[in-house]
């Protein structure tokens, strides 16, 4: 089975921020081979479970990340011959099994599955209640893990148990980040140039790369302001220029309750600021961003750009 490229890259959001694999481990890994690894045949093994999203069990959590992390190793750095065909991946599996468990994975997957039918259900419950869908989870600006993950069960303490484990597997993706845009960040649009932007501010290592993230994270915010004109009054905001749309833009969005007061004040004070030193960026031979301020720009406006972005 195939998958979807959103698809995946919500699974690499998840990963990313609960902590299961680095940003730089993931991209060590090519997209092609992600995508051949994942396949559903594997899925048992892996205790991954799809159904138009990746889903894991939180009770699966750790031998996942035990298991995910090895076929990572294995795959760093290597290219599609390592898992060029089915004969190739099934290889692939038998080694990663072989190495953590000392059998073929089939063995693994058989005797877990016999755990399983052995051990009587807790009265009440359903096990797929307790699936934690990947594709579902967001990070709040608290930094906890959130979502319509968690079914209501007639068990309240066990719907509490499976609830408090989510949250205890988040963390703040702002936290210690190198990009403009944590991995795990939730942000997206239907506007194709803004989701490449969006995309090269999570991948762009900022301390490394902060003139380029800078150009960058000025052409976020201008754009998605003019995309939001565009979409409100329906005339070309190409020509607008950048402090006037951004304030149109935030005004537009108080009057629709998208922002709150403290939110549209927050931009507004800070246009002239984000101007000048975006500018200098562009235009002054002396200017030099500092990694820090930019990630801190986004992290203090991201409310106003995911807004003009919906």
């Amino acid at each position: 089975m195939q998958t979807g490229s959103n698809v995946l890259l919500d699974f690499w959001d998840w990963m990313l921020a609960n902590n299961i694999l680095s940003n730089e481990e993931i991209f060590r890994v090519t997209k092609t081979n992600w995508q051949r690894v994942l396949r559903e045949k594997y899925f048992p093994f892996l205790k991954i479970q799809y159904d138009g999203n990746y889903s894991v069990l939180p009770k699966d959590i750790d031998i996942f990340k035990e298991r995910i992390r090895a076929v990572q190793q294995k795959l760093d750095g290597q290219t599609v011959a390592i898992v060029y065909d089915q004969i190739r991946i099934e290889k692939f599996f038998n080694s990663i099994s072989n190495m953590l468990y000392g059998k073929p994975y089939q063995d693994v997957v058989s005797e877990e599955s016999e755990q399983v039918s052995i051990i009587p259900p807790v009265q009440g419950t359903n096990v797929n209640n307790e699936t934690e869908q990947v594709g579902d989870i967001s990070t709040s600006q608290g930094g906890s893990v959130s979502g319509s993950t968690i079914e209501e069960n007639d068990d309240s303490n066990l719907t509490q148990t499976i609830s408090n484990t989510v949250q205890t597997i988040g963390r703040d993706v702002f936290d210690g980040c190198g990009t403009i845009i944590p991995y795990g960040y939730p942000i997206r649009t239907d506007n194709m140039r803004l989701n490449k932007i969006i995309n090269e501010l999570k991948r762009i290592n900022a301390d490394d790369y902060p003139n380029a993230c800078g150009t960058l994270l000025r052409t976020l915010f201008e754009l998605s302001a003019k995309v939001y004109l565009e979409k409100q009054d329906g005339k070309d905001h190409t020509e607008t220029e950048f402090s006037p749309a951004i304030k149109q833009a935030a005004n537009l969005l108080r009057q629709q309750r998208c922002i709150d007061d403290s939110q549209h004040s927050a931009i507004c004070s800070d246009i002239d600021n984000l101007r000048k030193i975006f500018n200098g960026y562009m235009h002054n031979t002396e200017s030099y961003p500092s990694s820090e301020a930019l990630k801190n720009f986004f992290k203090c406006h991201r409310m106003f750009i995911q807004e003009c972005l919906k």
